[in-house]
């Protein structure tokens, strides 16, 4: 995990390099993080962004443009950075981040971009250990094949936890197992496990519920579609299959920002809320310093 001792819990992970290792991370900033790790040839993910920008306690947050444009840029400015941690643990700062993806797959499928969603456990005590997980589809249980699994999406998030969909109190017991699953040019059949449910979202909206998603029987379905799979065990989330067409909503996206000096880094922190506490510390240290 990258930006360690930082108080903002501006984390990164990185996999298959290794950058990073015991470097001092900067508040407020996931992208040097991405691009060292992106340098050292890495993958990388973006964690638990709700426990970064307050959208654990406001949804709102998730949901503003400022939010999907600023992650928006990394992800599209260096594919090595596969996507967001959609659930951490238990889902208490992740309650609201699957509003933050339905955002960032809207944005950037368009441009041929997708946005994987990961879950993990975060372990910090062995009781964390299980709660949030990833189901891969591998030929062979090789560190080779799941670093292509990552890339290319073939896995699938998992939690006994889902706050938002699935209410504050549930708390899911077992795991998921096999299920079928077959994907044509228009419609996706799921062979539902026993005591489950299946809802499709696309753009952040149900457009119909079931084993079966059928766009010609949907055609609000824009963009892309996903399914939550919901049962005794807690979510699973499947990723993102874009729809064909999703080209025609594509609109240009600006390169990361870059902050270089205290004085830009403060000019941020007043432009965006998430941003606050560290404007009134720079503040602080501002006039500290300079009177």
């Amino acid at each position: 995990e990258h930006n360690i001792a930082v108080f903002r819990k501006n984390h990164v992970n990185g996999y298959f390099c290794d950058a990073g290792r015991g470097d001092f991370g900067k508040e407020n900033d996931h992208l040097t993080a991405v691009k060292k790790i992106d340098a050292a040839g890495g993958l990388s993910v973006l964690n638990h962004l709700g426990d970064w920008n307050g959208a654990n306690r406001d949804k709102n947050i998730a949901l503003s443009d400022t939010q999907r444009e600023l992650f928006a840029s990394i992800l599209y400015a260096y594919p090595s950075c596969l996507g967001i941690e959609i659930v951490n643990s238990k889902d208490r700062c992740t309650r609201h981040d699957r509003l933050l993806w339905d955002r960032l797959l809207e944005r950037l499928i368009p441009l041929g971009r997708n946005v994987w969603g990961f879950s993990n456990d975060d372990s910090h005590t062995d009781s964390d250990a299980g709660d949030s997980y990833e189901l891969f589809v591998l030929r062979e249980n090789t560190l080779r094949e799941i670093k292509r699994a990552m890339i290319s999406g073939s896995f699938f998030a998992c939690s006994r936890y889902a706050r938002y969909e699935l209410g504050e109190d549930f708390v899911g017991d077992g795991w998921f197992g096999k299920f079928g699953m077959s994907v044509g040019e228009s419609m996706i059949r799921l062979d539902v496990p026993d005591g489950c449910s299946v809802r499709w979202i696309s753009c952040g909206k149900t457009v119909c519920e079931g084993g079966v998603f059928d766009l010609a029987e949907h055609p609000e379905a824009e963009i892309y579609v996903r399914f939550e799979l919901s049962g005794a065990a807690g979510m699973l989330y499947s990723q993102a299959f874009p729809i064909s067409g999703a080209e025609k909503f594509a609109e240009p996206i600006s390169p990361p920002f870059e902050p270089r000096t205290i004085a830009e880094r403060l000019a941020a922190a007043k432009e965006h809320s998430h941003f606050a506490e560290a404007a009134r510390f720079l503040g602080r240290e501002l006039k500290k310093h300079h009177g």
